[in-house]
């Protein structure tokens, strides 16, 4: 028989393709027992080794049964039944099975529980580092049933991710855009805040003479106190030798009391803070996290703790520290041989951040901090920046004399009646100065005892009997969308002219708790116009399922 030509693919090409590997093997076998070829001819068409062609017909020989064989052979055979036949014959991969450094079959299905049914469905290198979390943070049923992983590698994860083709998960957008942390077009300054510090010497941030110089002189801080606006990017700093949960308390308290003062910030607009389970924080403790939150809720404010090992919000805080070691540590090192010098340095370094450097994060369009809260339109956005500069040891004592005013007032708030020995013990608790009893008089009962009487005013007009009031031929003008100003000498029946408007308003159906009339001439009001935003919230406070 002649040589036929070459195939157009060598046979290695055509075992490569699932579907073209049977029919390949199909003839190779019909011309090996059909046609009688010689297999070096065969070799040489199919373009295959001598070799090659002798281990398959090895294999169909030992491996089919007679029965197969015969229907094999036949021209006739579909090439559906052949796949079937020939699957002995198929391709087997040679890759090794196992390995005695890849991690154990039990690593690799606690790795899957976690990859599939725990939800943690990121990369092996995040996730390599959330089981080094878990090592610490487990505890009784789960530590057992998670310890094998204690002795898992990086390298037998990524085996694991590879031989099982997982892959993190992404969430698009409809409009294929990255999601956002926040809603920033909505959100207000300073209503979410992130809190957290850095450790300076960090090995894997410095340089080594900088890590030395840090670590080598005593004087020098070495924790950094971070309260950061998500809005803003506002940033309020303090620095300390150590840590300390009182350190975390108070400059949180501190920094929560400087905004609110002189209504730099919105006082109906609810702070949120998050932070970590560190043990300068809350240390995951719901019970510390709550009397935290009994401290701030005087102060409209809260806190609340990322959840642990995969919570994405603190990215926003982290990526500030890598900022602070390129711009302020490594660079101005050599001017930080001395305390002074550090809190020097560390003083125009903040005022760099809050008002010079452009931040090109999300709705930040390369803006400053003051540029943003100037364009928000934040009341005095200067004077937010004005921010001290503290190093927590030496400053500790001032920064208590202004915090311990709303630890006192949540120790009154604790006391219905307090006793006279009650009286006694928290004055020699809370030792304040005249000023520092002022502004507790101010800030927090002022602003509790005016609320008192705006909610007794607002009562009295809604329980007033107003059919003995005479209605007007002049009527108030209705739902112009705008102020309406009532003017006219004293005793001109001005306040009558608001209580046929009233009765009016009853008449067709508007019930009185929609009702809110307030008169001035009771001498106890003493309003500014800064205090006005006190009327809103008496009125919330006694009806506050009516939206508007």
């Amino acid at each position: 028989m002649p040589n036929l030509p070459q195939e157009p693919m060598t046979y290695k090409q055509n075992c490569q393709n699932p579907e073209t590997e049977a029919l390949i093997k199909c003839r190779i076998i019909r011309a090996i027992f059909n046609d009688k070829r010689k297999k070096t001819d065969i070799s040489r068409q199919f373009q295959a080794g001598r070799n090659t062609i002798h281990n398959l017909e090895k294999a169909f020989l030992e491996k089919i049964s007679l029965e197969n064989q015969t229907k094999i052979l036949q021209e006739s055979l579909s090439r559906e039944d052949m796949q079937i036949l020939l699957l002995p014959l198929k391709k087997q991969s040679t890759a090794p099975k196992s390995n005695k450094r890849s991690a154990s079959s039990e690593q690799e299905k606690l790795v899957l529980e976690l990859f599939h049914d725990k939800k943690m469905s990121y990369g092996y290198k995040r996730l390599f580092k959330t089981i080094g979390r878990m090592k610490k943070g487990r505890v009784g049923r789960a530590k057992v049933k998670y310890a094998p992983l204690e002795t898992l590698t990086k390298c037998q994860l990524r085996g694991i991710y590879k031989r099982n083709k997982l892959k993190s998960r992404k969430v698009r957008t409809c409009n294929r855009q990255q999601k956002s942390l926040y809603d920033y077009t909505a959100i207000a300054c300073f209503e979410y805040l992130h809190y957290d510090t850095k450790e300076i010497t960090d090995q894997k941030a410095l340089p080594p003479e900088i890590y030395k110089q840090f670590k080598l002189t005593p004087e020098l801080p070495v924790r950094e106190w971070n309260i950061i606006d998500v809005k803003s990017r506002t940033r309020f700093i303090a620095y300390s030798h150590g840590l300390s949960s009182e350190f975390g308390l108070h400059f949180l308290l501190f920094t929560v009391m400087y905004l609110r003062s002189n209504n730099l910030t919105n006082p109906n607009i609810k702070m949120t803070i998050g932070m970590d389970n560190g043990i300068e924080f809350c240390r995951g403790s719901k019970k510390k996290e709550a009397e935290w939150n009994s401290y701030l809720d005087l102060l409209n404010a809260e806190v609340y703790s990322y959840e642990p090992h995969f919570d994405v919000r603190k990215n926003l805080i982290e990526r500030s520290h890598k900022s602070d070691d390129e711009e302020l540590f490594i660079p101005r090192a050599h001017k930080m041989k001395t305390e002074a010098g550090f809190m020097k340095e560390a003083a125009q370094y903040s005022y760099y951040w809050n008002s010079q450097r452009g931040h090109s994060g999300k709705d930040m369009n390369d803006m400053t901090p003051l540029e943003k809260l100037k364009a928000s339109g934040v009341t005095a956005p200067q004077k937010i920046l004005n921010f001290p500069l503290f190093l927590l040891e030496k400053h500790m004592g001032l920064i208590r004399k202004v915090t311990d005013i709303i630890r006192l007032q949540k120790s009154l708030n604790d006391f219905n009646n307090p006793s006279q020995k009650q009286i006694a013990d928290l004055k020699n608790q809370f030792k304040f100065c005249e000023s520092a009893q002022n502004v507790l008089t101010q800030y927090l009962i002022y602003g509790k005892i005016m609320k008192n009487i705006l909610k007794e005013k607002i009562l009295a007009v809604q329980t007033k009997d107003f059919s003995t009031i005479r209605t007007r031929k002049k009527s108030m003008p209705k739902n112009m969308g705008k102020i309406i100003s009532v003017i006219g000498p004293r005793r001109a029946g001005k306040t009558s002219f608001l209580y046929a408007h009233i009765k009016e308003l009853f008449t067709k159906g508007v019930s009185s708790e929609q009702i809110c009339f307030i008169n001035f001439e009771d001498e106890r009001l003493s309003l500014k116009n800064t205090d006005l935003h006190l009327i809103i919230e008496a009125y919330q406070e006694l009806f506050p399922d009516i939206k508007q």
